[in-house]
């Protein structure tokens, strides 16, 4: 399932214009509070899985900055 979703995360890269449009730091905050939600609606600890889903996005943006970068400087 990660590698799939890193599939999308590279494919998204595409679609941003600048490099500071990849981290979304908005959205990442709105979207960590309801993994926690889920996670305890689950019965899961839910500051364990949001800090995991933290890291996991966290990871995914880094890899799309790079992956951003690298097709940035093969066009100039």
């Amino acid at each position: 399932a990660l590698g799939l979703r890193m599939q999308y995360v590279k494919a998204a890269s595409a679609f941003k214009p600048d490099q500071a449009s990849i981290a979304a730091p908005e959205r990442v905050a709105a979207m960590l509070p309801q993994r926690r939600q889920w996670a305890q609606e689950a019965g899961l600890d839910g500051e364990f899985i949001e800090g995991l889903f933290n890291q996991i996005i966290h990871w995914y943006i880094a890899e799309q900055t790079a992956f951003w970068l690298q097709k940035k400087s093969k066009v100039v």
